[in-house]
Order: C-alpha cells, then structure tokens, then sequence
C-alpha cells in the first residue's frame, strides 16, 4: 500500500514518538535507520537480530556522526 502511495520507505514509531515530544514543548530531531525490507517483501524472515545486525554494520560511521552533530547541538 505504501509503495503504491509513493513511499520509499515506511517506519515503524518516529512520527508518533516526535509528535508527543513536540506537544510537551521538546525539541525534536530524529535518525532513522532502515534494517530491513518490509515483511512480505522477501522470502527472509524478519526478526531481531537482523536488525542489530544492520545497525552493527554501519555503527563505525553512525558514532562519529551522532558524536559530531551532539557536539554541534551543544554549542547551541
């Protein structure tokens, strides 16, 4: 249904989460990162160690990045 609707890519809790932190008067920045095909788009099986294991295989770039854009948000 996404795809048909124009959608390259579907999360899962983001929008929610932000919103909510919007209406209590935060600040809201947020990094997604996508693990994994929907389900029903491949014959693999979706489970919880799939996405660790993706998370795990770009972590040595996501750290520097998150650590630098912290730094930034600090100064502020």
């Amino acid at each position: 249904m996404m795809r048909t609707l124009g959608a390259d890519a579907v999360g899962m809790s983001t929008v929610p989460e932000a919103l909510v932190a919007h209406h209590m008067g935060m600040s809201v920045l947020a990094i997604s990162l996508i693990s994994n095909p929907a389900a029903g788009l491949t014959e693999s099986t979706l489970d919880h160690q799939g996405v660790l294991d993706a998370l795990q295989s770009v972590q040595h770039r996501i750290q520097p990045f998150i650590s630098r854009m912290l730094t930034r948000l600090s100064a502020l």
